[in-house]
């Protein structure tokens, strides 16, 4: 059962608030059986690693506003043995680029794929793709990455 619609228009309404300047994508490889917690714990160590390049040392003590913000959603894909996060994003305009290498970079130490792109006018209006999989039953699989520094 798919999202009511008040609930995905406020889920895209969040996300378009964000004004986010970055999307992602973040594979694993067909057939990888990882749960969604171990796909979790993953992303929280992307987060804090791309923080540590940006900020170095202390980058736990740097306020949220000045990291990464965004969404991300936990897809399986059609077949349901393709975990990957697609994220929306708003980093700092001076950063941007640096935001963008860094994302393909630190996840391909999984020897993993990223996908990444640049464009600022195009994921406000497509904030609904992203939640393509998500039912009521699967809200657990949205995470702000404010939830990821708790």
């Amino acid at each position: 059962m798919s999202l009511p619609h008040d609930i995905h228009n406020e889920y895209v309404r969040m996300i378009q608030d964000l004004k986010p300047n970055l999307a992602v994508t973040l594979n694993t490889y067909p057939g990888c059986s990882f749960s969604n917690h171990r796909m979790l714990k993953k992303l929280k160590l992307f987060d804090a690693q791309i923080a540590d390049k940006i900020f170095g040392r202390r980058w736990e003590n740097k306020p949220d506003d000045m990291r990464m913000q965004g969404i991300f959603v936990l897809e399986h894909g059609k077949q349901r043995n393709h975990p990957h996060w697609h994220g929306f994003l708003s980093v700092p305009e001076d950063q941007l680029y640096r935001y963008y290498g860094l994302t393909k970079s630190i996840w391909a130490r999984n020897h993993w794929k990223a996908w990444a792109e640049i464009n600022n006018k195009s994921y406000a209006d497509n904030a609904g793709y992203i939640l393509k999989e998500v039912t009521l039953d699967t809200t657990d699989r949205i995470v702000f990455t404010n939830m990821l520094r708790a």
